[in-house]
């Protein structure tokens, strides 16, 4: 199992250009990736902006794809013509994360409080928080 920063996250690469980010920059990472570690194909597994990178990536790289499993990301035309109004308001923060800057300072305002109230506070953390402490939002904190 290979679970990977892409570029922007954590210690990953963070270039400055929005040309650097596209679906199409991104899966050429994936498929860079996946060569540079020697194999020849694997299982794919991607989740929400990340199952849309995995779709492009299985798109312009098959050869490399022998299974693709996303979660919580519809197929990019799927997306496309089923957009309505009510689907691009649940889907509002995928466009308010690329906002320059804005996102970066709301989520480390208050010490990063966003991340202590998603995963610690009720009604939206984890409801059993035995498995997650403050420890673990100092390690969310360093990745950031």
């Amino acid at each position: 199992v290979v679970a990977l920063d892409t570029r922007g996250y954590g210690l990953s690469s963070k270039p400055s250009r929005i040309a650097d980010y596209t679906l199409q920059v991104l899966a050429r990472d994936i498929a860079d990736i996946i060569e540079q570690l020697g194999y020849k194909s694997c299982i794919l597994v991607g989740h929400d902006f990340g199952g849309a990178i995995s779709w492009i990536t299985a798109s312009l790289f098959p050869h490399l794809i022998e299974k693709l499993i996303i979660m919580n990301c519809p197929h990019p035309q799927t997306f496309q013509s089923d957009m309505t109004l009510a689907q691009l308001k649940r889907s509002w923060y995928m466009f308010y994360h690329q906002c320059p800057m804005l996102p970066e300072l709301i989520i480390q305002s208050d010490d990063f409080g966003l991340f202590k109230r998603a995963f610690l506070n009720p009604p939206m953390g984890l409801v059993n928080t035995n498995n997650m402490d403050e420890k673990d939002i100092e390690v969310f904190k360093y990745t950031f």
